[in-house]
């Protein structure tokens, strides 16, 4: 790592891809060899990144202190971007350092901050875990204050992100889904659970329908995420992020993804309270996709990504089960609730 001739207070080597370092750099005018600062320390800030795609690393050199750090990523988990800023500033006179997070766009996203100091305390318990909905500028979500004025401090702080609510998940193991289709019409797994194509070590299903065929919701929940704007799609993983989609997060916790949706073909906005069986969008055939389909996973949200759990669907008769690859659904003609 690049020292920029300052002496470092804190030092991390590498981060995943939904992780962010924040390093502290401190110096003295003086000849003082000490790593750690003292009141009259004036305090230099670095940011040091590296990802795990294609092992790009990126460094941003040296800024004022009175100047704000931002570090804007956009992390990749499943389908979706996510536009979460933490920012933090610091008072080179009292040393009190404020957490600020922000997103420009609307959705629930939960926010992990940990910090390793000297010198200070936190006014809430570490690492500091906070679900938010989007959009929000400039909250302040942690405070750093000095023990003492006259002593030294340093941090070493990482956050992380995640789409949904990871604070508030207990999976309900013997939910019933209803097929995401009006009644009577009957639909064929044509991928289902740990596909060979795209499905490996996922939870998820493939379901063989024209483009434009109505989309209803499997289950009650919120609405926390969706796109209709991309017209794009190829057989290659490459154009998974063009897929259109909804996110639906259910009162245990879990997320219901609604995948290869039609350019402009969500009929919910985020923020909505939706029941099972209601209309939400249309099929088509965008991102990674051979043929119109509609993609369905139900997943848990994690700060190193969402990750698809098993589920099962009821069928025609009002039982439920586990889909399966070839086999051909339908959904009762007056559903039940509360199966």
């Amino acid at each position: 790592m690049t020292n920029f001739g300052l002496q470092p207070a804190c030092f991390v080597a590498t981060s995943a891809t939904n992780t962010y370092y924040f390093i502290t750099y401190q110096y003295k005018p003086s000849r003082d060899n000490d790593h750690t600062s003292s009141s009259t320390t004036t305090s230099v800030q670095m940011i040091y990144v590296e990802l795990d795609l294609g092992r790009l690393k990126s460094k941003l050199p040296p800024v004022h202190p009175l100047l704000t750090i931002t570090l804007l990523f956009w992390l990749t988990t499943g389908l979706t971007q996510l536009p979460v800023d933490v920012i933090w500033k610091e008072n080179p006179k009292t040393g009190e350092i404020i957490y600020t997070a922000s997103c420009p766009e609307p959705g629930l996203y939960s926010i992990e901050v940990d910090v390793k100091m000297k010198g200070l305390t936190a006014d809430h318990p570490l690492p500091l875990q906070v679900a938010l909905w989007g959009p929000f500028k400039d909250r302040e979500i942690l405070r750093l204050t000095r023990v003492r004025a006259d002593l030294g401090y340093s941090t070493r702080s990482t956050y992380r992100v995640a789409q949904g609510d990871v604070l508030n998940v207990h999976p309900d193991d013997d939910h019933l889904y209803w097929l995401p289709f009006e009644p009577g019409v009957n639909v064929t797994v044509f991928q289902g659970f740990n596909g060979s194509f795209s499905h490996r070590r996922d939870y998820a299903i493939d379901l063989d329908v024209p483009e434009g065929t109505p989309i209803t919701a499997t289950r009650d929940g919120v609405v926390i995420g969706s796109r209709e704007s991309s017209n794009r799609r190829c057989a290659e993983e490459r154009c998974a992020s063009y897929g259109n989609f909804i996110l639906i997060q259910h009162a245990d916790g879990t997320i219901g993804n609604y995948v290869h949706l039609q350019k402009d073909g969500v009929l919910v906005e985020i923020g909505d309270s939706v029941e099972a069986g209601q209309l939400i969008g249309y099929s088509g055939n965008t991102g990674w996709s051979t043929g119109p389909h509609l993609h369905f996973d139900v997943s848990v949200p994690d700060f190193s990504g969402r990750k698809t759990i098993p589920f099962q669907l009821m069928d025609a008769t009002g039982k439920g089960r586990v889909p399966k690859e070839g086999e051909s659904y339908s959904r009762q003609m007056e559903d039940v609730k509360d199966r």
